[in-house]
């Protein structure tokens, strides 16, 4: 049986656990990176703030359907990494922002980002969501499911700009 759910306090948790699940795998890899980048482990502000910009980089690139195994990682977003997107097939439109990525790289994007809930149903899986992410003139609509376990799966996201389809 499915149940529909509207409810902005259930849409605060589910968006919370992602959160928390984005910090934990973030605090594991810090753990194994230099003492400058290690510190951010115990700065509870910049490591949110760095979850939130490392998932927002996630469901893009989710999006762009980026081939098994690429990673881009915070930080690193040089021309190499510009040609790698070339390469996974992201449109040069949207890698020609650069300003876009450079507050990705510093983790300042937090700033322009603004995720809206559209709609929630408890199912026999778990809690199915539908969010819009917006971030500095892109918008990701994710759909996705958190298991009891508070794991999130996108299971498939869509981004646009200036209202025109880039991906599914």
């Amino acid at each position: 049986m499915i149940t529909e759910i509207s409810n902005e306090e259930l849409f605060g948790i589910t968006k919370r656990q992602i959160k928390l699940k984005i910090i934990k795998m973030l605090q594991i890899a810090l753990d194994n990176k230099s003492e400058k980048i290690a510190a951010l482990r115990d700065n509870d502000v910049e490591l949110e703030n760095y979850a939130v910009a490392y998932s927002t980089l996630n469901a893009i690139h989710t999006a762009f359907n980026k081939p098994e195994g690429e990673q881009y990682e915070l930080g690193c977003m040089n021309e190499r990494c510009f040609t790698r997107l070339k390469k996974a097939g992201v449109s040069s439109r949207c890698i020609s922002n650069l300003e876009f990525y450079k507050k990705l790289s510093v983790g300042t994007l937090h700033d322009s980002v603004n995720i809206s809930p559209i709609m929630a149903k408890v199912t026999e899986n778990g809690l199915e969501v539908k969010l819009s992410l917006s971030a500095d003139g892109y918008c990701c609509e994710i759909e996705g499911i958190t298991e009891q376990q508070s794991t999130a799966h996108i299971i498939k996201a869509k981004v646009t700009t200036n209202a025109e389809q880039i991906s599914t």
